[in-house]
């Protein structure tokens, strides 16, 4: 009978030399190897955070505020955004004058068997007043009545961004703005892990 591989994954191997065989391929004998983004959700590093902003007039903002402790690296894996119509501008920007946090919204570790929690707290709707340091824009253009529009701002760990607290920590805002002429619905996710990172 196979190996129960939940269960192995739980610390019931089975045996070294059965551990030792899961890491060739049955068939062809190739090394199995699984991508870095991949590897952080199986060791419990990955978390997720999502918000739905309903009815953003024109010129409205949605904004996600990250508040990254000192001395904490945060490796940025994917932004999503999803919206219910097009002309709007995405941006990520360091250092933003920030009078007000927002509300915190709750992050979920995707691997359910680990108990880690992120040290980046995530706000929705914080109150800036200077944006700060504008890192990364994109733009989605008009869409049709009735027609969504999506971007992945950062898509996988080939565009990775890492946001770095620095020796008293440091704040950043993606910020969705419509410059459409109808209000839209917004959807945030940021995808993001947290390991160790020497400068």
């Amino acid at each position: 009978m196979a190996a129960n591989k939940n269960l192995d994954y739980l610390g019931f191997r089975q045996s070294p030399g059965d551990e030792e065989a899961r890491k060739f391929d049955s068939v062809v004998h190739a090394v199995t190897t699984i991508g870095e983004n991949h590897r952080m959700i199986h060791d419990g590093f990955m978390f997720h955070a999502y918000h739905k902003h309903n009815g953003l007039e024109r010129n409205g903002i949605a904004r996600f505020l990250f508040d990254v402790p000192a001395n904490t690296a945060v490796h940025l894996s994917k932004l999503r955004t999803h919206a219910s119509g097009g002309d709007i501008t995405l941006t990520l920007c360091e250092g933003p004058t920030v009078t007000d946090n927002g509300t915190e919204i709750t992050a979920y570790n995707p691997n359910r068997v680990s108990s880690n929690t992120p040290d980046m707290d995530v706000y929705d709707g914080p109150t800036i007043t200077v944006e700060g340091t504008d890192l990364l824009s994109h733009w989605l253009p008009p869409a049709g009545v009735g027609q969504g529009d999506a971007s992945h701002i950062v898509t996988d760990e080939s565009e990775e961004w890492i946001l770095w607290g620095g020796a008293s920590g440091q704040q950043y805002c993606w910020s969705v703005t419509n410059h459409g002429s109808q209000s839209i619905d917004v959807w945030q996710e940021v995808y993001w892990y947290e390991v160790g990172y020497t400068t």
